[in-house]
């Protein structure tokens, strides 16, 4: 397995556990009691909902760290903190940087709300 297999597996599993995380949110908002309705046990769905998006958030900051070990194109440790002048497709990275600053700030903020 090369370096880019294992970013883009590190990248859909964040993508994965986010995507429950919003399935969360939205029973948590939908007012949903797993112990009135299936599965009829007690779960505690906030601290599932906190549980995915910690991980997640763990996940996407592991996601490039993989492409410091490509050999072609090379990559240095300001290509992925800052990516507007990466070797491939630096709209694309800029754009899936300024997602993972984003997904940070709102993890950081709703720690200390």
């Amino acid at each position: 397995m090369d370096p880019k297999d294992l970013t883009s597996y590190i990248g859909l599993a964040a993508i994965y556990l986010l995507s429950v995380n919003v399935l969360l949110g939205l029973l948590m908002s939908a007012r949903y009691n797993p112990w009135k309705r299936w599965p009829h046990r007690r779960i505690n769905l906030l601290k599932l909902h906190n549980w995915t998006a910690y991980v997640a958030l763990a996940l996407s900051l592991m996601h490039p760290i993989p492409l410091l070990f490509v050999d072609k194109p090379h990559f240095d440790i300001g290509d992925i903190l800052w990516p507007v002048s990466s070797p491939q497709q630096p709209v694309i990275n800029s754009i899936g940087a300024i997602a993972l600053y984003l997904l940070a700030f709102t993890v950081v903020t709703s720690i200390y709300r």
